[in-house]
């Protein structure tokens, strides 16, 4: 006795749809994959080669890339763009870039004030963190030091989370806090 596979013949109709919804999902995959490969790749050497790479940062603008990698829902985007903003905020031009705009500190801010509730990596609230103490100067202390950032920091110093973390957020509030 022999079994005969029932097999779904596609129809015009089917392919009509079915391809569309697959292509999507394979090119929404692969630009995530490739926005990942542009934020990792510059940030591995940025280290070894900060000097060129700020100058070439300037001419790319590369901090409003970095700011919009920050907002993205995928944690290693979060994690890469907050990396290479920690790298570049001690430089004077992109420093003055970002404290110009509000927003840029609002955004960097919620990595370390609602680090529960988006996904984040240890290193992007690292990042966040060393980036905001950076940042901070005489005019930009109304700015970052303020009470959401501080319950933030407090809420970072469980001893549940991370050291790193809990040493970094002891840190920020001892240095800028006065706690």
């Amino acid at each position: 006795m022999s079994r005969k596979r029932h097999r779904v013949q596609p129809g015009p109709d089917r392919e009509q749809f079915s391809w569309p919804i697959w292509c999507k999902s394979t090119i929404r995959q692969k630009i995530w994959r490739l926005k990942q490969q542009v934020l990792a790749n510059p940030l591995r050497t940025l280290h070894t080669m900060r000097s060129i790479t700020i100058g070439f940062g300037r001419s790319m603008q590369s901090t409003c890339f970095l700011v919009n990698a920050i907002e993205q829902p995928d944690p290693l985007l979060k994690e890469f763009g907050m990396g290479g903003l920690t790298n570049i905020c001690r430089d004077p031009q992109h420093s003055h870039y970002i404290l110009s705009k509000p927003e840029n500190i609002e955004k960097i801010a919620a990595i370390v004030v609602s680090n529960s509730q988006r996904p984040c990596t240890t290193d992007a609230v690292i990042n966040a963190m060393v980036a905001l103490m950076f940042l901070v100067n005489e005019s930009s202390r109304p700015v970052i030091v303020t009470p959401a950032l501080k319950e933030g920091l407090l809420r970072l110093q469980d001893p549940q989370t991370d050291k790193r973390i809990n040493t970094i957020a002891t840190l920020f509030l001892t240095d800028y806090f006065q706690t």
